[in-house]
């Protein structure tokens, strides 16, 4: 997974450290607990590795921001969940992941939806 690693920390750059490591830690731990298949497993845990993937379409200006961001800030940054759908979907052993990583930020947020999200809520 060589090559995950690399993406990964990549976008993690401006994350707290491991952080990809770290939610794909939680993912697996929940969804062994819920006593899922290890091929799904397996797909779940590359969506979680790679939940933050869209971040490298989002500028630097915004994700190295200190303080907090505005509303259209914010709205440039959730569109890292249709950048990384975007940007794995179109991966075949990657297909699966890129909807799990796509739900992991379902939110009751009044921002915008991002469209993934959108498409799949409506």
């Amino acid at each position: 997974m060589s090559e995950l690693d690399d993406l990964a920390k990549r976008t993690d750059a401006a994350a707290p450290q491991n952080h990809s490591q770290r939610v794909t830690a939680y993912t697996v731990a929940i969804a062994r607990a819920m006593g899922l298949p290890k091929d799904e497993i397996r797909v779940i845990a590359r969506g979680a590795f790679l939940h933050d993937i869209g971040k490298m379409a989002i500028s630097d200006a915004i994700l190295r921001k200190p303080g907090k961001l505005t509303y259209d800030e914010m709205a440039i940054m959730r569109e890292h969940c249709y950048r990384g759908y975007q940007l794995i979907s179109r991966i075949p052993f990657l297909a699966g992941a890129a909807e799990i990583r796509d739900c992991l930020y379902l939110s009751a947020d009044p921002l915008p939806l991002p469209r993934t999200q959108a498409r799949v809520l409506r």
